[in-house]
């Protein structure tokens, strides 16, 4: 830094009060957040009583016979009394349900050569403009319109802006009922000021709108997805506080202390609603298209929770807690390969007998929501199935852990009759003995071979591309694997005798021996990280064990998967007999 950026630095204000912590700073920031609502914007008015629509008109002016014109009369019902202004809805007749752009406009809609109307229509959208001015009158004293039906007082007061947004987010609401639109593809648009406004009704809208009749439907219908919205808001309400160190009565789960909250957060509870069902929309429109073009999508069901999790929250008796909520013991496993300390978790463990005497209903639940978003599910840690190492809760390390036994075949059983379209992949990896082996058997599921795993020097190991079983799935590495490269260039003795093994004499070409030795395993399924096809080094890494930061941070970027790529990789397939 030179003395002038030094003496910058030095002039500038702090960025936070003399004094702040870490304990104040949520308080801190909401109360700066709403200042800066308030001052910049006013207030968004709470949502009407009642919304109604009525067509005026159809239109003749319909686009060389692309779209319908309507105009209607959009009324809602206030405190105050009722308002009412007009919407010109134009609808493609190409696409129906459509997406709908909400078009704010400087103009009424009779000069409708300003709104790019003609050019939405041509790509499928439909379109819903309403004139600010049919709203609020710009006529500096801002005293008719919307605003006469709010408090002009002090913090209280709505801004211009404010009003013209809640205006949008009515048009907002009025399309969740038209089944020509598509509800969850709705957006807000305009220039100028129109465009800070389209960013206010957008920010607000899932919070301050009568929200869709569809959000309450899948929150009355989905009990967890009720658990996980409440608990999101009541967390956020308390400051990102973990729910075992909330009021007693909501960390207890006491039912007036609940409904309460839950009517206080209504607004966030629906937010979080409207983000699950939208990932729900996004994520079933993406495994549509992989299955169009054959892809199955493997996903991956951790064998844990985390303790501050909505599971947890809502489901105490289904873990080993203690009265405040807090884990008895905590999940870990032994000192193994990667960590001489064992790897601590902390996760909290299962209740077995309880889940047991309830026919595994948590689990059951659990397996068909995967079902819902999976092909094929890897059971991380699936080992804790036969048996499980229990760290007590003081412990620094997971040396001082013990195993106990888990749920076994009975678990197992459950999860196939709750989801039998759902194949299981069964991680066992790590301390195996030869009754998680027998489980592996039993259950039908394939287990995993890692190749990088193989080449011990005693030559025992099952991973061993010359060992891998039919009835299994190979993989270079795993997650908490060195890339094959950054593996090799290690040298050692388990690189030295993978090279004898495979045949190469270069250990810049071990990598490659490694993914056709693993394509041309008997193993049913052959997994290789995108690092490895690429053949990537130590920075592509993506996880260290018993590490807590620095992890999970490699992204596949563009245009490193090319055209070249796509060519060696169907090469390689194709050779092994697996295209």
């Amino acid at each position: 830094m030179n003395m002038q950026e030094e003496k910058t630095r030095r002039n500038l204000p702090p960025l936070f009060p003399e004094g702040m912590t870490a304990e104040a700073f949520p308080t801190w920031r909401q109360e700066r957040l709403a200042l800066y609502a308030r001052e910049c914007f006013g207030v968004t008015p709470p949502a009407p009583k009642a919304l109604r629509a009525e067509i005026e008109a159809d239109r003749e002016d319909d686009w060389a016979g692309k779209a319908e014109h309507r105009r209607v009369k959009l009324t809602l019902e206030l405190e105050a009394g009722e308002f009412s202004f007009p919407v010109h809805l134009v609808l493609p007749k190409a696409q129906r349900p459509a997406p709908c752009a909400v078009y704010i406009s400087f103009t009424p809609y009779a000069t409708a050569g300003y709104q790019p109307i003609e050019e939405v229509v041509d790509h499928g959208y439909a379109m819903a403009v309403f004139c600010y001015e049919d709203v609020t009158r710009d006529n500096g004293d801002f005293a008719d319109g919307l605003a006469a039906f709010f408090p002009r007082q002090g913090a209280d007061a709505p801004g211009k802006i404010s009003l013209w947004a809640y205006a949008a987010m009515r048009v907002m609401d009025y399309l969740q009922t038209l089944p020509e639109i598509d509800s969850a593809r709705t957006f807000v648009m305009g220039h100028s000021r129109l465009g800070k406004t389209a960013l206010w009704a957008a920010a607000f809208a899932r919070e301050q709108a009568a929200v869709t009749p569809a959000l309450r439907a899948a929150l009355a219908a989905e009990p967890w997805l009720m658990d996980y919205c409440l608990y999101m808001a009541i967390k956020e309400a308390q400051g990102g506080a973990p729910w075992y160190a909330w009021p007693s009565a909501l960390r207890d789960r006491d039912a007036d202390a609940l409904a309460e909250a839950a009517a206080q957060l209504d607004a966030r509870v629906l937010l979080h609603a409207y983000l699950q069902t939208e990932f729900t929309r996004q994520w079933d429109a993406v495994r549509a298209y992989a299955h169009a073009h054959g892809v199955r999508i493997i996903g991956d069901l951790p064998m844990y929770v985390a303790a501050d999790s909505a599971d947890v929250w809502a489901q105490p008796g289904q873990f080993c807690l203690d009265p405040d909520g807090q884990p008895s013991a905590v999940a870990g496993v032994p000192p193994d390969y990667f960590c001489a300390d064992g790897q601590l978790w902390g996760n909290p463990l299962y209740a077995w007998d309880v889940m047991k005497a309830d026919g595994f209903r948590w689990w059951k639940d659990r397996v068909r929501g995967a079902a819902k978003r999976y092909d094929v599910v890897r059971i991380d840690h699936f080992r804790a199935i036969s048996s499980y190492w229990v760290v007590p809760r003081d412990e620094l390390t997971a040396r001082g852990g013990h195993w106990a036994p888990g749920p076994g075949p009975a678990l197992l059983q459950a999860l196939h009759a709750a989801a039998p379209e759902l194949e299981l992949i069964a991680e066992d990896l790590g301390v195996i003995d030869d009754d998680v082996r027998r489980l592996v058997a039993r259950s039908g599921c394939p287990g995993m071979r890692v190749l990088l795993f193989g080449f011990d020097p005693s030559g025992t190991s099952e991973h061993r591309p010359d060992r891998v079983r039919a009835h299994s799935v190979c993989y270079v590495g795993t997650h908490d694997n060195a890339p094959a490269a950054a593996w090799a260039a290690l040298g050692g003795a388990d690189a030295d005798y993978a090279m004898r093994c495979l045949g190469v004499y270069d250990v810049a070409r071990l990598p490659e021996a490694l993914l056709r030795a693993g394509m041309g395993s008997r193993a049913e399924l052959f997994v290789a990280q995108m690092q490895d096809v690429l053949g990537l080094g130590a920075e592509s890494r993506m996880n260290t064990p018993g590490t807590a930061g620095g992890n999970w941070v490699w992204r596949l970027l563009p245009g490193q998967a090319d055209a070249q790529a796509a060519a060696r990789l169907l090469a390689r397939t194709q050779a092994a007999c697996r295209a």
